[in-house]
């Protein structure tokens, strides 16, 4: 039976915490998005309720300028919890992608157009 060392244990929860982190919006990430859209929700131009989400989720996306928007609680209910419809999904993708030439809002505007959530 292998033992292990207190060293990779330690090394190993520093792993999974970095792991765990990969998509975490950093405070210098959230004012950055939050001044791009000037404080109104990228979808409705609301300026209430404001969240800074993914576009691409979390666990597919990276937290990049490219990849964040600011969405109103209502908007971002309809985004994330694919209550919205397939034309929402992919407007939220085009608001980015004007900004940003990225080939991953691509390809995940190609994910959702094959029918995947």
């Amino acid at each position: 039976m292998p033992s292990f060392s207190k060293e990779s244990q330690v090394s190993s929860t520093r792993m999974k915490q970095k792991t765990k982190d990969k998509g975490k919006i950093t405070q210098e990430m959230y004012d950055l998005v939050m001044a791009r859209e000037k404080g109104h929700c990228a979808l409705c131009s609301t300026a209430t309720w404001l969240e800074v989400h993914h576009a691409i989720p979390r666990g597919r996306g990276p937290a990049e300028p490219w990849n964040l928007l600011a969405l109103c609680k209502e908007c971002h209910y309809v985004k994330i919890h694919g209550q919205g419809d397939y034309e929402t999904r992919i407007k939220v993708l085009h608001y980015l992608m004007k900004r940003y030439d990225n080939m991953e809002l691509q390809k995940e505007e190609y994910r959702i157009k094959q029918g995947g959530n």
